[in-house]
Protein backbone atom coordinates (compact mmCIF):
# COMPACT_ATOMS: atom_id res chain seq x y z
CA UNK A 1 0.00 0.00 0.00
CA UNK A 2 1.41 3.35 -1.03
CA UNK A 3 -0.03 6.64 0.19
CA UNK A 4 -1.13 8.84 -2.68
CA UNK A 5 -1.96 12.54 -2.71
CA UNK A 6 -4.65 13.41 -5.21
CA UNK A 7 -7.55 15.76 -5.72
CA UNK A 8 -9.63 12.80 -6.93
CA UNK A 9 -12.33 11.37 -4.70
CA UNK A 10 -11.89 7.81 -3.46
CA UNK A 11 -14.32 6.33 -5.98
CA UNK A 12 -12.73 8.29 -8.83
CA UNK A 13 -9.27 7.10 -7.82
CA UNK A 14 -10.40 3.45 -7.64
CA UNK A 15 -11.96 3.74 -11.09
CA UNK A 16 -8.77 5.38 -12.47
CA UNK A 17 -6.47 2.73 -10.99
CA UNK A 18 -8.88 -0.10 -11.77
CA UNK A 19 -8.99 -1.77 -8.36
CA UNK A 20 -11.91 -3.31 -6.54
CA UNK A 21 -13.15 -2.41 -3.09
CA UNK A 22 -11.90 -4.34 -0.08
CA UNK A 23 -14.60 -5.67 2.22
CA UNK A 24 -14.46 -5.67 6.00
CA UNK A 25 -14.44 -9.48 5.90
CA UNK A 26 -11.28 -9.46 3.77
CA UNK A 27 -9.60 -7.07 6.20
CA UNK A 28 -10.58 -9.26 9.17
CA UNK A 29 -9.36 -12.40 7.37
CA UNK A 30 -6.01 -10.72 6.73
CA UNK A 31 -5.82 -9.59 10.36
CA UNK A 32 -6.42 -13.15 11.59
CA UNK A 33 -3.90 -14.58 9.12
CA UNK A 34 -1.27 -12.09 10.28
CA UNK A 35 -1.89 -13.06 13.90
CA UNK A 36 -1.08 -16.68 13.03
CA UNK A 37 1.81 -16.19 10.64
CA UNK A 38 4.37 -13.62 9.53
CA UNK A 39 3.59 -11.60 6.42
CA UNK A 40 6.68 -12.86 4.57
CA UNK A 41 5.52 -16.47 4.97
CA UNK A 42 2.08 -15.56 3.63
CA UNK A 43 3.64 -13.78 0.64
CA UNK A 44 5.89 -16.77 -0.11
CA UNK A 45 2.88 -19.12 -0.03
CA UNK A 46 0.98 -16.87 -2.44
CA UNK A 47 4.03 -16.66 -4.73
CA UNK A 48 4.33 -20.47 -4.78
CA UNK A 49 0.64 -20.74 -5.70
CA UNK A 50 1.12 -18.31 -8.59
CA UNK A 51 4.00 -20.28 -10.13
CA UNK A 52 2.70 -23.06 -12.36
CA UNK A 53 4.83 -26.18 -12.75
CA UNK A 54 6.10 -26.86 -16.27
CA UNK A 55 4.97 -29.94 -18.09
CA UNK A 56 7.76 -32.08 -19.52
Amino acid sequence: IVPVQSDLKGTEFKKFVGIKSVSYDEVLDLHLALKKERIWNLLQKKEKNLVKPRKA
